[in-house]
């Protein structure tokens, strides 16, 4: 779990407005990407990763971090992939990871209220 930084001109839009400045999401990945497109406006950031978040033309949402994780999946990828967890600055220890399930939850309300907004948007025809 890292804490990520959200953009304050994210935090304009219904889609973004109810995440805190720095968000505390999960991460597990060892890939990433330092190139947008031009059109691309991103809207979260950590010291890990540049490009945390984005949107591209107001209707692609890209997000490097995961929101629908849950204890079971969790679980799983440290039963699997634990290898890869080499403690340093970014990776933790399996303990470490499991240690907050009420930020998994939050995770998961977050991806819920982004997809509720999204939905209303959608229906709206406003994106």
């Amino acid at each position: 779990m890292v804490s990520d930084h959200v953009f304050e001109e994210a935090k304009a839009s219904p889609l973004f407005a109810f995440f805190p400045d720095n968000p505390v999401v999960f991460h597990w990945h060892g890939d990433t990407f330092v190139e947008l497109p031009p059109e691309a406006t991103v809207i979260a950031a950590s010291a890990a990763c540049q490009n945390q978040a984005f949107v591209y033309q107001k209707r692609v949402f890209g997000f490097q971090f995961h929101l629908e994780n849950t204890q079971a999946i969790i679980k799983d990828l440290i039963k699997n992939c634990g290898d890869e967890m080499i403690p340093s600055d970014f990776v933790q220890r399996p303990e470490e990871v499991m240690a907050h399930p009420e930020y998994i939850l939050q995770d998961n309300l977050w991806m819920a209220a982004f997809l509720d907004q999204l939905k209303l948007l959608v229906e709206a025809d406003r994106i």
